[in-house]
C-alpha cells in the first residue's frame, strides 16, 4: 500500500488529506473492492490471480500455454503487480496510463492490464 500512497501523494502535489481521501474512496469503491487486496487472508489478491489465469486461458490459449511452459508460478510476478497496482514496477508515465484505466474499470481492470502487458 506504500507504493500506492507514494504514487498518489506525488501526483496530488503532496496534499495529504486529498491523497488519503482518494485512496480510501478508490479502495472501498463497491465496483472495485480493492480493499480486499490488503485484508489478512488477501481474498481479492487470490481472486485476481485466479481471474488472470482463467481470462488469459479464454482470451489467448497459445499465450497461456507459453506462460505455463516458463514454469514460473503466476503468483511470483503477478502478486507484486496487483498488490502495488502496478506502481512498484513501471515508470510514472506508464503508471498514469494504467491508473487512468483502473479508475474507469471495475475489479477486472488489473487483470486486463496484466494480460495486455
Amino acid at each position: 500500500m506504500n507504493f500506492i500512497s507514494g504514487f498518489v501523494l506525488e501526483l496530488s502535489g503532496f496534499k495529504e488529506f486529498e491523497t488519503f481521501d482518494l485512496i480510501i474512496q478508490f479502495l472501498k469503491s463497491p465496483s472495485r473492492l480493492f480493499v480486499g487486496l490488503y485484508e489478512s487472508t488477501f481474498p481479492m489478491l487470490y481472486f485476481l490471480l485466479f481471474l488472470f489465469e482463467k481470462t488469459l486461458q479464454l482470451i489467448d490459449k497459445r499465450r497461456y500455454e507459453q506462460v505455463l511452459k516458463c514454469d514460473i508460478p503466476n503468483a511470483m510476478w503477478l502478486m507484486k503487480w496487483f498488490l502495488t497496482l502496478f506502481t512498484g514496477n513501471f515508470t510514472k508515465k506508464f503508471c498514469l496510463r494504467i491508473w487512468d484505466f483502473l479508475m474507469t474499470e471495475d475489479f477486472l481492470g488489473p487483470v486486463y492490464v496484466a494480460i495486455a502487458i
